[in-house]
């Protein structure tokens, strides 16, 4: 059976209707899905920095094996034609250790073992850190904050790997020269979104 997806989007954002796209192709395939509006924490970062609580939320809540979706992606083959298994899984890609892009948050693979819990604890209160670290000089992205996790726990090789399949980005030029039969495809909204999000005196200004 397939994990239930979850995801939330940020209230009075254009992101509202990219939820209804994916809570659709969730029906489109009976996969059961928890797709939550949240208030906007008045910027980009802070609201990504907020995937892992969540998660951690919806985990100790349902009790039972969950798949983050990023609210802008959505489902084009059923589910079922993966099988979960394991504590905890992401998309891990084949560079460096220290790149930031090592892994890959936008579909996210939660078990129900205790592991699960201390990875998602971990990645929130990482997530924090780096928001409240007074030296910081570079955006925050919360799959840099669980790729730290996962290095620093010698988590990094046990983990599900997710396929290309259920990771998909479109236009990806790579990304779609090997997967011509996704399951997820992300469509990386925040291109779109992530300024209009973090500054909403340029909306108001018609900027």
């Amino acid at each position: 059976m397939a994990p239930i997806v979850v995801s939330f989007y940020t209230i009075d954002t254009p992101y509202e209707d990219l939820a209804q796209h994916l809570q659709r192709s969730c029906q489109r395939f009976d996969v059961p899905c928890c797709i939550e509006g949240v208030p906007s924490r008045q910027s980009w970062e802070i609201n990504c920095a907020f995937k892992p609580i969540f998660l951690l939320q919806k985990w100790q809540h349902l009790r039972q094996p969950i798949i983050w979706i990023d609210v802008d992606a959505i489902l084009v083959r059923s589910l079922n034609a993966f099988t979960f298994h394991g504590d905890f899984g992401v998309r891990v890609r084949d560079c460096s250790e220290e790149h930031p892009s090592k892994v890959a948050t936008g579909t996210v693979f939660c078990g129900t073992s205790i592991q699960t819990g201390r990875i998602l604890s971990h990645w929130a209160r990482t997530c924090l850190d780096m928001l409240r670290d007074p030296l910081r000089t570079q955006e925050v992205w919360d799959q840099d904050a669980l790729r730290k996790v996962l290095i620093k726990n010698g988590l990094l090789s046990s983990i599900l790997h997710l396929p290309i399949e259920l990771c998909k980005i479109s236009g990806h030029p790579e990304d779609e020269k090997c997967c011509p039969d996704p399951i997820i495809v992300h469509h990386q909204a925040s291109r779109l979104y992530k300024r209009w999000i973090s500054h909403p005196e340029e909306r108001i200004a018609g900027l």
